[in-house]
């Protein structure tokens, strides 16, 4: 054996005691993110991964098709694949149950959930938020609401209070208790109830799952329990500029001059105090 080769081995074993005499501790490997939880404290919302979204937090819960729009399409599903060439006439799924078992950005994959057929319904986030119900949201919301006495704490821009007779749009009910009895799903179409008020209406654009309230002006309005922020406030505590529009009065009651502060400066109105 030459010299050269001698080093060489000599260099090698002399190495791997060196390494060995040191603790690397654990491999790191990389993990893959886990999809969102659905939490039921909002309708239909997409789950965004920079420049792209889905609806996979949403698997296997399930929804009502109540149609307000007419703007969501359903197609075949056949062999795992979308059949765009043969659609399914929506009024005929009116009512009906559904289960979410994948989707994508362009909408969602269902399956019946008595015949378990399977069809795509094709639409954008929003018409998707107004024209099915997720049960996990509505039962959320029939848990919280009825019973419990609520002051309008905000005002941001979208949020709305109809008669509820009439479903004309009314003034901010400031300063009043109101009591909710009711949740109900409202499947008035207004922008052709109201065409004249269509521009900047909130009701045509947001999940139907609304509150039928109690207040001294009024023998009954309503709202939509989604834009009130009520359910989903608990995501963003802390936050003044995401507070509730709708607050349970003993919350409301216990705010203090800095969350009132705060609600001013980032909102640049408000109606409660």
């Amino acid at each position: 054996m030459t010299m050269k080769k001698i080093a060489f081995f000599s260099l090698l074993f002399f190495t791997q005691i060196a390494y060995a005499q040191f603790d690397y501790g654990v491999d790191v490997k990389k993990e893959e993110p886990k999809p969102p939880v659905y939490d039921g404290l909002s309708n239909i919302e997409a789950n965004f991964h920079q420049i792209t979204f889905d609806y996979k937090h949403l698997n296997n819960e399930e929804v009502v098709y109540i149609g307000i729009t007419d703007k969501t399409d359903f197609y075949e599903i056949v062999s795992n694949k979308v059949n765009y060439s043969q659609s399914i006439d929506r009024n005929k799924l009116k009512g009906k149950t559904f289960i979410i078992y994948d989707s994508g950005q362009s909408g969602l994959c269902l399956k019946e959930k008595t015949t378990q057929k399977t069809i795509f319904a094709s639409a954008s986030s929003d018409e998707l938020n107004i024209d099915f119900i997720c049960m996990k949201f509505y039962n959320n919301a029939k848990n919280y609401f009825p019973g419990k006495v609520f002051r309008m704490r905000r005002y941001d821009g979208i949020h709305q209070y109809r008669d509820y007779e009439t479903r004309k749009i009314i003034d901010d009910p400031r300063n009043v208790d109101l009591k909710c009895i009711e949740v109900i799903v409202d499947t008035v179409n207004y922008s052709r109830l109201f065409p004249e008020d269509f521009v900047g209406d909130a009701s045509a654009y947001c999940c139907r799952v609304a509150l039928v309230l109690e207040t001294p002006q009024h023998k009954k309005i309503l709202t939509h329990a989604e834009r009130a922020h009520t359910l989903e406030a608990p995501r963003h505590k802390g936050d003044y500029s995401w507070g509730p529009c709708l607050q349970e009065k003993s919350e409301f009651l216990k705010l203090t001059p800095q969350q009132i502060k705060e609600d001013r400066r980032v909102l640049g109105r408000y109606t409660s105090y």
